[in-house]
């Protein structure tokens, strides 16, 4: 992380690394380490926004798919809050954001995934309702259906607060 910082390894390599590989515990580590830098400096990864919203429908590894959902939500969140990122108002509605979506409902209804990334999801799915009007409703049904834990429960309370809310500042 502080070798990227300092300017002596290229955020673009770490991304690579984890693209480029078969090995699940190097595509972990890889993601592991942009998350770190993005909380670091979360500019660092502007350029790779686009590549990582690519990315994340074809990942099957949990950790990794956890790491990533953390970093796109984060900028979502942003967006909303009128922070600095770089989803603008003309990316928000230009961007397809259909194999996103499919993907954050596909983690949030499989039984296997666990409740920190089912809550990730529901926070990502919220934010792009002010996209897309319809995940409003299916969205209160899936996170209803699954307040099997505390975490989810918790996880529930958010995703109503920020569907609940009016966002100004990229629709």
């Amino acid at each position: 992380v502080n070798s990227v910082c300092e300017g002596n390894t290229d955020v673009n390599d770490i991304f690579d690394l984890m693209n480029n590989t078969d090995n699940d515990k190097v595509k972990f580590h890889a993601a592991w380490v942009l998350e770190k830098l993005y909380i670091k400096d979360n500019g660092l990864l502007n350029s790779l926004f686009t590549d990582l919203l690519e990315l994340f429908p074809t990942i099957q590894h949990i950790g990794q798919k956890r790491t990533l959902a953390k970093i796109i939500i984060t900028y979502l969140e942003f967006a909303f809050k009128g922070k600095n990122t770089v989803i603008s108002n003309e990316y928000f509605k230009s961007y397809d954001w259909e194999p996103i979506i499919e993907s954050l409902f596909d983690s949030l209804i499989k039984r296997d995934t666990p409740p920190g990334l089912k809550m990730l999801c529901g926070y990502g799915l919220a934010y792009l309702s002010f996209r897309y009007e319809w995940i409003k409703n299916e969205l209160r049904y899936q996170m209803q259906s699954q307040l099997d834990s505390q975490a989810m429960i918790t996880g529930n309370k958010k995703v109503n607060i920020i569907l609940s809310k009016k966002c100004k500042t990229i629709i």
